[in-house]
This record gives structure tokens, sequence and C-alpha cells, in this order.
């Protein structure tokens, strides 16, 4: 289903799969996202306990060697909106060193010190435009969270959260289609990437396009969606030149010429 509706990419949030999982996005093309699951605890003056600290070390290492040799992983994403976040240069320099030849995302939507590939903001429900850094890409690591309950279907039905309560299939996919034309108009300017909140409903939120045990569809047409989605990389119809810093791209779809110039 989430090749259906036309995604291309999967934050693979807080959480490590079995192998077969990155099997099937090798083989289906899929970018991966990978996050290291949020390790709380107490975090004083940028410092975790030295037995915490080693230990969380030893499975960010375990988790990207066991992972190493999938090719549909972009990323690597140590920290979750500063959840456990500590010495994050230092983190970020053990994920270089284990791995090279990856992107680093250093914290989706947290404290960012600007040490690593991606600059990651979380806006929710709409996705917000960021101001482009020097050799950085600028993401949106999270927005959407349109929440529509299906009693019949849902993990619990009195203890759950949404960022937006939705009534019908047709208002969820409404509010889907709306956010989405943000992202496009900001990646028009130079956004790198938008990951939306979320495929699937979870135990205790009901923000998905499918229900926690995927046997509904909550938008109200699936191929409307994956239709909208195709619109943000049409490469057969996209001749494009993109400058890092934002100082001058064209972007090209069906005739339209859309410019951005700066004049520094």
């Amino acid at each position: 289903m989430t090749k259906k509706f036309g995604f291309n990419s999967i934050r693979k949030h807080m959480k490590v799969e079995p192998d077969r999982w990155y099997y099937a996005t090798d083989r289906m093309g899929f970018l991966v996202w990978q996050d290291f699951p949020s390790a709380f605890g107490e975090v004083k003056a940028d410092k975790r306990p030295e037995a915490e600290a080693k230990q969380i070390e030893l499975e960010m290492k375990r988790m990207v060697t066991q992972l190493h040799n999938f090719p549909s992983i972009i990323m690597w994403i140590p920290f979750n909106e500063g959840w456990g976040q500590y010495e994050t240069e230092r983190i970020v320099n053990l994920f270089r060193k284990w791995d090279h030849s990856r992107l680093i995302n250093e914290a989706s939507g947290g404290t960012d010190h600007g040490i690593s590939n991606i600059k990651d903001h979380h806006s929710y429900p709409t996705s917000q435009e960021i101001p482009l850094k020097p050799n950085r890409v600028v993401v949106n690591g999270e927005y959407g969270g349109g929440g529509l309950l299906v009693k019949e279907h849902v993990w619990d039905s009195k203890k759950f959260s949404q960022y937006q309560r939705l009534e019908n299939p047709a208002h969820l996919q409404k509010f889907f289609i709306d956010r989405l034309a943000t992202v496009r108009a900001h990646a028009i300017f130079g956004l790198g990437a938008a990951v939306y909140t979320q495929t699937t409903d979870v135990e205790i939120e009901i923000n998905g396009l499918l229900t926690y045990d995927r046997a509904v569809i909550k938008v109200e047409d699936a191929d409307e969606v994956k239709k909208r989605i195709d619109r943000l990389y049409p490469a057969e119809s996209v001749a494009s030149v993109i400058f890092a810093s934002g100082l001058r791209f064209s972007y090209l779809k069906k005739n339209i010429l859309y410019r951005n110039e700066s004049k520094s």
C-alpha cells in the first residue's frame, strides 16, 4: 500500500526491523531513513551516565553494522525530537566513522547543532517553509497528523491521539491533498524532502492512511492520492538544475517554468 499510495521513501521511525523488511525495500525501490530507537533517561549538561552512554552507543554501532549492506537505507537518524539527545557532535562523528557512505540527520525535529548533512524540522499539521542552509539539505521530517477513528479497527477506542480530528474518508483525503500542496510549493524553492505522519495507525495514534490492522484504507480514493503524490517527482518531465545553496534554480514541469533567483 505504501507503494500504491505513491510514496518513494519510508522513515523507519524509532524501530529496527528484521532483515526481511529491508530486503523488501531494496526490491521495491524505497529510500529508507533509519532511526535509532529513542533512549530515554537522564541527560544533564549534555551528558548521560557512563554506563547508559556505553550501552546506547554499542547498540547504535550494532544497528549500523547489521543494516550496512541494505542499499535502500540512505540516512541514519541518531535522535528523534531531542528525546534522550546528548553529545550530538560526538555521536554524529561516530556514525560517520561507522559508515561514511550515507547521509546523517543528527536529530530529526530536535536540537540542531549544524554538524550533519540534514536540517530537519517537524511541523503539524502543515509542512512549514524552512530557510535554506548552505551545504545542508533542508527537510520536513514530520508533518500531517490527520486523525480518523475507525472504531472496529483501532488498538484502543478510548485512548488514542491525533493532531487534527477528521470525520470521514473524504475529509482525510482533502486534509492530505491540501497539505501535499504546501510540500509541493516549498519543494519548488528548495525543500529537499517531506515525511507524512503517517502510513498506518499505531497503538496510540490514529493518524494513518490505513488502520492499525491494515484492513481498512482510510482515504476515499487511493489512486487519486497517488496521482497527487506523483506530481512531486515526475522525473520524465522535469529538467532542473538546483544549487544546494539556493542561489538559483529552474524547475520545469509540463512547460511551466518556476524560477528562484537570489542577488547574493
